[in-house]
């Protein structure tokens, strides 16, 4: 019994020593010597076992996390779709601040954009809200940046809103700066062109019209309240007639992405 334990002692010792030697080798086997060479072809085999061991493991850790990735794939949907609702979260937060400081309270109906026509831009679309929320053909539909629309269509339970970059939409404008009248225009040029544009016509020749002038609605077409922008100024041109001048306007309203939109049900909507 005795020589059986002196024979497991003198084992463990045996593998200490080997590994620490292995170790030493490893290290510096750039320099070994003859007696280095010969220790490490004798810890050969040691050195193979410990592979099939690391091996083993990274294995067995391998296929763990092929178990587990589809717990990481759920993590990661489950991450992208909170991004998502504290993305809508901050746009009905700016929507309300909007509400609260221009005193739409009451005024205004908040509609999610449900469909849309063919192509890039929202020129056509639909919105979930119709006759049961009290819509009505011809409401202005805004947003905080400004102009989009009206409602061209109702129904009971979602309407169709006609944007002012359409080509049948006619919208009665005014140069914020030197309070000259225009009429604001879909161009389909235009969006052929580039694309999002409105063409603003029947300004005198006169009119001291400069880029980056704003365009705001004037009320005079008793659809649209007054002072709302409609977008600014980018380029200035001679019209048709040799009396008046055009100037394409880039909108303030991001026609290529809309998703939430306010119809106003007021009559009357106070001055920004």
């Amino acid at each position: 019994m005795r020589q059986n334990k002196k024979r497991t002692v003198w084992i463990v010792v045996a593998v200490v020593i080997a590994i620490i030697v292995l170790m030493f080798v490893t290290n510096g086997r750039d320099a070994a010597s003859v007696p280095g060479g010969v220790v490490g072809s004798v810890l050969t085999p040691l050195d193979t076992a410990t592979s099939r061991v690391a091996r083993f493991f990274s294995n067995l850790f391998g296929k763990k996390a092929e178990e587990v990735s589809p717990v990481d794939a759920r993590i990661e949907e489950l991450q992208r779709q909170l991004d998502e609702k504290d993305k809508r979260i901050a746009e009905l937060e700016v929507i309300a601040n909007f509400i609260e400081d221009n005193d739409y309270r009451g005024r205004v109906v908040t509609a999610r954009v449900s469909g849309k026509a063919p192509g890039f831009w929202f020129d056509t679309f639909l919105i979930n809200r119709g006759l049961r929320d009290g819509i009505a053909v011809d409401m202005p539909v805004i947003t905080p940046e400004g102009l989009v629309g009206r409602v061209v269509e109702v129904n009971y339970n979602y309407s169709k809103v006609q944007a002012i970059i359409d080509s049948g939409s006619a919208v009665s404008g005014m140069v914020d700066r030197t309070r000259d009248n225009g009429v604001v225009r879909g161009d389909p040029a235009l969006n052929a062109e580039g694309g999002g544009l409105c063409r603003m016509h029947h300004l005198l020749l006169e009119t001291d019209l400069l880029p980056g002038d704003k365009v705001i609605t004037s009320g005079l077409d008793r659809i649209f309240p007054k002072n709302i922008l409609i977008g600014e100024v980018t380029e200035v041109a001679r019209g048709q007639s040799s009396v008046e001048r055009t100037a394409t306007i880039s909108p303030a309203v991001d026609f290529a992405h809309l998703e939430i939109v306010m119809v106003i049900t007021g009559q009357e909507a106070p001055a920004q």
